[in-house]
């Protein structure tokens, strides 16, 4: 659901290609064009799709329903399909 609703570009900030990253902080407002752009692109960052606005990230989500369950809970990839 969060996927479909969000739309992220990458899972974690790590993956964003440096060519995209340099982009982003040669424009204006660079390092806080940046981190915008890391909250509402890479999927870590984004809020919660179904939480209430400002409040956590999926990534901390994750990591608190893992902590939970004593297990581990890993996003490798995904695929959004969309039909026009």
């Amino acid at each position: 659901m969060h996927i479909a609703a969000m739309k992220p570009t990458f899972l974690k900030e790590e993956e964003i290609p440096d060519k995209v990253r340099q982009e982003i902080l040669e424009g204006e407002n660079g390092q806080r064009a940046l981190k915008k752009y890391i909250k509402r692109d890479v999927m870590w960052q984004q809020e919660l799709a179904t939480a209430s606005e400002g409040s956590e990230t999926v990534g901390k989500f994750l990591k608190s329903r893992a902590k939970q369950m004593n297990t581990k809970i890993e996003v490798e990839n995904w695929a959004l399909f969309m039909i026009a």
